[in-house]
C-alpha cells in the first residue's frame, strides 16, 4: 500500500486532500516531512549513508533519520516511526520538536 500524505497549502495548512508520496513529488505539492538528528553525549550527530537504491541522492550521507509524515500522523509519532524503521531504535530518548 502506498504512503498516503496530507497535501498542504503554501501556508502549511492541510487542504483536506490526501495524495500518495509519488503524487506529491511528481506534482510538486506541499507536504510535511521530518528530520531527526541523533546526538551522543559529545553532541556528535549520527549520520547515515543513503542506500544506492534511493531515487534521490543515492549513496550520499544524510541526517540521522528523515521521512514523510503520513496523513493524519503527528510530528512526534512520525519521528518515532521513522527512527524505528530506519535505525531499529524505538522507545526512550528525548525528542525536541521544532517547526
Amino acid at each position: 500500500m502506498p504512503e498516503m500524505i496530507d497535501v498542504l497549502d503554501k501556508n502549511g495548512n492541510k487542504t483536506g486532500e490526501v495524495a500518495t508520496r509519488d503524487e506529491v513529488h511528481k506534482n510538486g505539492l506541499w507536504h510535511r516531512s521530518i528530520a531527526v538528528a541523533i546526538l551522543n553525549e559529545k553532541d556528535e550527530i549520527l549520520l547515515q549513508q543513503r542506500s544506492h537504491n534511493k531515487k534521490k541522492n543515492p549513496d550520499m550521507w544524510d541526517i540521522s533519520v528523515a521521512g514523510h509524515i503520513d496523513a493524519g500522523e503527528s510530528v512526534l509519532v512520525a519521528a518515532m516511526r521513522e527512527t524505528a524503521e530506519e535505525l531499529g531504535i524505538s522507545g526512550g530518548g528525548k525528542f525536541l520538536l521544532s517547526h
